[in-house]
């Protein structure tokens, strides 16, 4: 690569990151961001604007006893293939493990996305120890060595553009890893009803 087209990459990938972390801070959506550089930078560079290197990452703690609701979903392999009708799985017999995942990933018939290539499916990583019935579970902050799996994973995303990257709520401890981001906390998860 000659030093013009370098120098041209690098002016492309800043053009790209810029627009959309200006469209972030405003408010403006990441498809119209990439109207805007179609209109204005060309075609090729709105594809790039347009395209996710990376996945999304979404993280529940789930506190007194919400960890069941998920078990109708994504039971934990081992409860789903005890086939006991004393745990928190609803189907027994009814569980099958995902095709083409690397690791073992059971599904039901409450499962989203079951039906879409392994390799695409969600990855489920359970962390911590059993803190069942506990409002606020903490071991998972403490559950890496390095700092917490939520910091971890905020770092990791963070070359992905967000008006807020991580969201508490109420007194969850969201951890610590070097170069994570700062958590905007909100009080409480009930839902606020709006006065006209």
């Amino acid at each position: 690569m000659s030093k013009r087209d370098q120098d041209r990459e690098i002016g492309r990938r800043a053009l790209i990151k810029w627009s959309i972390a200006a469209g972030a801070a405003l408010g403006v959506c990441r498809s119209r961001i990439c109207e805007i550089l179609e209109k204005s930078a060309g075609k090729s560079v709105a594809i790039a604007a347009g395209a996710t290197h990376n996945k999304r990452s979404v993280h529940i703690r789930a506190g007194n006893g919400g960890l069941a609701w998920f078990q109708l979903m994504w039971p934990h392999n081992d409860v789903a293939a005890a086939r006991n009708p004393n745990f928190a799985w609803h189907q027994v017999g009814n569980e099958s493990l995902a095709t083409g995942t690397t690791n073992p990933l059971t599904i039901g018939p409450d499962t989203p996305f079951a039906g879409i290539d392994g390799r695409q499916n969600i990855s489920a990583f359970m962390a911590g120890t059993n803190e069942q019935h506990t409002d606020n579970a903490n071991s998972i902050v403490r559950s890496v060595a390095s700092g917490s799996l939520f910091a971890i994973a905020s770092v990791l995303q963070a070359d992905t553009p967000s008006v807020v990257p991580v969201i508490t709520v109420d007194d969850s401890d969201f951890g610590t890893a070097p170069g994570a981001a700062s958590p905007a906390n909100v009080p409480t998860s009930a839902p606020v009803s709006c006065r006209r």
